[in-house]
């Protein structure tokens, strides 16, 4: 853990130094799940790619105070990639977004195809957002993925930035090796 604490929770801002207030979920976590007592040391972190250790320092029904001891600033995992990807049907999206977080995957666009079966509204696309947040507190990685509202797929290849290199897979394609090395300073777009 690089000298950082083992529990994790999520706060969107934190000062350098001193305390911070964390509410809602996450203090609930701590607080009635996990059981941490006052005077533990824990991490924050931000998803834009700060952490840092911190004490527990007071716990009430309703939120905790920490106080911040040392921070870092992760810089963003390369390659820069984003993965377009029609959406699968019940738990193998959940799954989908899991394992992307894991592998340091940046950002995620649902895609709408002519045969898509799931369209992902907002209240499952914040469903996933949390399970964007638990996955990054599970492998320790400082930077949430971001998942895009849903794009139909003409409108996905309209808005293809130049300065992308995208892959397509096709079984005839050339090996993933050989396209890696060329494309590796520029953001990558894999698209299925």
């Amino acid at each position: 853990t690089g000298g950082f604490p083992m529990h994790r929770f999520f706060q969107p801002t934190f000062p350098d130094a001193g305390s911070v207030i964390l509410g809602g979920p996450e203090a609930h976590h701590l607080a009635h799940v996990l059981r941490i007592a006052a005077g533990a040391e824990i991490e924050i972190f931000d998803g834009q790619g700060r952490s840092a250790a911190a004490t527990v320092t007071r716990i009430s029904k309703r939120d905790v105070e920490l106080q911040v001891l040392r921070s870092r600033v992760t810089p963003i995992p390369m390659p820069d990639l984003t993965l377009a990807v029609a959406a699968p049907k019940g738990d193998r999206l959940d799954w989908l977004v899991e394992k992307s977080v894991e592998l340091g995957v940046r950002r995620l666009i649902p895609l709408l195809t002519t045969r898509s079966v799931v369209d992902p509204r907002e209240g499952k696309l914040d469903r996933l957002r949390q399970a964007v947040i638990s996955a990054c507190k599970q492998c320790r990685r400082d930077h949430l993925l971001e998942i895009e509202t849903p794009v139909r797929w003409a409108a996905f290849l309209d808005g293809l930035d130049s300065a992308e290199t995208c892959w397509i897979a096709h079984p005839g394609g050339r090996p993933v090796a050989e396209l890696l090395a060329p494309a590796e300073s520029r953001p990558l777009v894999a698209a299925i």
